[in-house]
């Protein structure tokens, strides 16, 4: 059976570790809040990628997000807007 002294050690070990998930975290939801707004902006601010289909046709936004026809292209951004949602809830620390 571990002693006191090495019961603490690890204690403190551990709370470095979930200290730097923690900071992880928070770097993370920093990350992912700022593409889906970098990507929410390029979508409000154009009308859809060119080229996507490998020629001139233009593929608009409706095609590509939920509901469209290509709506899997880019479902993760929409993934992405419920976790910032649930995260928000929390606050971006509360892990």
């Amino acid at each position: 059976m571990p002693g006191i002294m090495a019961v603490a050690e690890q204690i403190d070990r551990l709370e470095r570790e979930k200290k730097e998930l923690e900071s992880r975290a928070v770097a993370l939801y920093a990350a992912l809040a700022g593409l889906v707004e970098d990507l929410d902006e390029l979508i409000t601010h154009s009308d859809g990628v060119y080229g996507l289909h490998l020629n001139d046709d233009p593929a608009p936004w409706s095609d590509l997000l939920a509901g469209g026809r290509y709506e899997k292209w880019l479902e993760q951004l929409e993934i992405a807007k419920k976790v910032l949602l649930e995260c928000g809830r929390r606050g971006a620390g509360d892990y």
